[in-house]
């Protein structure tokens, strides 16, 4: 108990881990609800940990606003690398990768998905075949109208 409190302390004040400071003190007041020091210290530590947050999002705001008033963004004057695989199919780019286990595993992957697709047309066309014998069914038992 008194270790969690240290640590929840020592971890809050320093401002090394404001998250793991309040994981400490939230269980030390779980295990003694009647511990005023750590209630004390948590709510400390909650004040610094919105005060953080705040200088947090004020930095990053004032970040993106100084790039968006210059008008060149980070990347200004960097040429784009073109991508030498722009056209390429899949089976494409996987021919051009030299023979190593990652070829390997991505032509496994190429034949799963291959497979994968041609066993999902087929279950969709025996779907379609079943609500077609369905409809088929229902008319001749007089259930529905005349074929539209």
């Amino acid at each position: 108990m008194k270790g969690l409190f240290r640590r929840g302390v020592a971890l809050a004040r320093r401002g090394l881990d404001l998250d793991g400071a309040e994981l400490d003190l939230t269980r030390v007041i779980a295990l003694e609800p009647d511990n005023a020091d750590a209630a004390k210290e948590l709510k400390l530590l909650s004040k610094k940990m919105r005060a953080s947050e705040q200088n947090a999002k004020k930095m990053f705001a004032n970040f993106f606003k100084e790039t968006s008033e210059k008008g060149d963004g980070y990347y200004e004057g960097v040429e784009a690398i073109p991508d030498p695989h722009a056209g390429l199919n899949d089976t494409e780019k996987v021919a051009m990768m030299p023979d190593t286990r990652m070829k390997d595993r991505a032509k496994y992957l190429m034949e799963k998905k291959e497979k994968a697709e041609a066993e999902q047309s087929e279950l969709a066309a025996k779907l379609a075949e079943m609500e077609k014998a369905k409809r088929d069914l229902e008319r001749e038992a007089g259930m529905i109208g005349p074929m539209v």
